[in-house]
């Protein structure tokens, strides 16, 4: 009894051993690691849970042996994501940057939302001709930068080489210029080439014909000579023409008519001229029939005024005589000046005294 009593208690002692042993193990079988859940008031919290218990309270686990930090349970950044969609077309998914790039997508950047031209293609781009401050450089942009900028835009998918941005050739057109020999011939040149040439330039893209150089007729207008008879007559010449025949050119592309020829009217102005009883008055005459009537013309486009034929007033003058004496003569104060003599004032007379 005593040798089974003691068999029993060494069994019972090794199979609580075993057990010992095992019980570790199993435990160290359910690993557990960080575990991101939603609490009842809407936030995330990280707590330390089995895969399994992390399942069955809808959390997120992190993978066996994390442990809970700051940012555990931060969700990672995103943007917007262009991606490739079965029918050709591009969609807009908000991704992170490694998932976008695993779906063969492009990034668009952190927080960037999909909005409508998010994921449209650019804008295509070629080159465009600004202005620097050191001239004129190309540079390859959009249509749309490049009208902004102020440029020249040289179109879609062009590039930039040492001829884009260059300044077209000047146009060439016929030019009339002297030979040697001092004929004239046409040549094509630019206009400024033309010019250093002393020639006459016909104009941009202007082509050299057998008439381009020819010298236009010279233009014709109504031409005033004197005929065989003495008469003046009416003819239609050219200026050199009308000069050579010592006329008087009326201007081109002037037409002879009835008073073509006529002379103008001579000019008229106020006459003074003395009346029957010896009075004088005022009438308006040209200079030459002024002078006929023996009048004083007053000028062309003078009028006849009140005051107009008033004789001048007169005063006394002294004036020296050839033998070197003085005398005295009533004239008008002009006259007296003319003379280089000395008016003693309007009104004054010749009396003794007057002159010493």
């Amino acid at each position: 009894m005593r040798i089974a009593s003691l068999i029993k208690s060494l069994c019972t002692a090794a199979a609580a051993t075993v057990i010992l042993a095992i019980a570790p193990a199993q435990a160290s079988a359910q690993t557990s690691g960080a575990c991101c859940v939603r609490t009842q008031n809407g936030t995330v919290e990280c707590v330390v849970l089995s895969a399994a218990d992390c399942r069955a309270r809808r959390g997120f686990y992190r993978g066996d042996g994390t442990e809970c930090t700051a940012t555990t349970c931060v969700p990672p950044v995103t943007g917007a994501c262009c991606v490739p969609a079965p029918n050709g077309s591009t969609a807009c998914v908000r991704l992170t940057a490694a998932d976008c790039t695993a779906r063969n997508g492009t990034y668009r950047g952190d927080n960037v939302a999909c909005t409508g031209p998010t994921c449209l293609p650019p804008a295509p781009t070629g080159a465009c001709c600004v202005r620097s401050s050191t001239g004129i450089q190309c540079v390859v942009v959009s249509a749309t930068v490049c009208r902004q900028r102020g440029g020249i835009y040289r179109g879609n998918g062009t590039a930039c080489t040492d001829t884009t941005c260059a300044p077209p050739p000047a146009p060439t057109g016929a030019c009339c210029v002297r030979n040697a020999s001092g004929g004239v011939e046409c040549v094509i040149l630019s206009a400024d080439q033309c010019r250093t040439r002393q020639g006459f330039f016909r104009g941009p893209n202007t082509t050299c014909t057998a008439t381009t150089c020819t010298p236009p007729p010279a233009p014709t207008g109504a031409c005033c000579v004197r005929s065989n008879t003495g008469a003046v007559e009416c003819v239609v010449l050219s200026a050199e023409q009308c000069f050579a025949r010592r006329g008087s050119f009326r201007g081109p592309n002037s037409t002879c008519t009835a008073t073509t020829c006529t002379p103008p009217p001579a000019p008229t102005g106020a006459c003074c001229v003395r009346t029957s009883s010896g009075g004088v008055e005022c009438v308006v005459l040209s200079g030459r029939d002024c002078a006929g009537r023996q009048g004083f013309y007053r000028g062309d486009g003078s009028a006849c005024t009140e005051t107009t034929c008033t004789p001048p007033p007169t005063g006394a003058c002294c004036l020296r005589d050839p033998a070197g004496a003085l005398r005295c003569v009533v004239l008008t104060e002009e006259r007296c000046t003319a003379a280089q003599g000395t008016y003693r004032g309007n009104g004054t007379t010749c009396a003794t005294g007057t002159c010493e």
